[in-house]
């Protein structure tokens, strides 16, 4: 379980410095819209795996709330 949990908080870690890194690109170039849409679909596809480490996170949270 905690092993879980500290993979999530890592993914959490990295995910944010990645949606950074991918904002201050765009904003510092003159994007096109190609870019700014695979900007946008590679959001979507990060927002589905953060979803996913949510639901996994609230699992952990339930079951240590059980052990108590």
């Amino acid at each position: 379980m905690f092993a879980s949990f500290n993979t999530a908080l890592f993914f959490v870690a990295t995910q944010r410095r990645q949606i950074e890194s991918r904002i201050e690109d765009l904003s510092t170039k003159v994007a096109t819209n190609e870019q700014i849409q695979e900007a946008g679909e590679d959001l979507a596809i990060e927002l589905g795996r953060v979803l996913e480490s949510k639901i996994m996170v609230k699992g952990i949270k339930a079951r240590l709330e059980k052990l108590q």
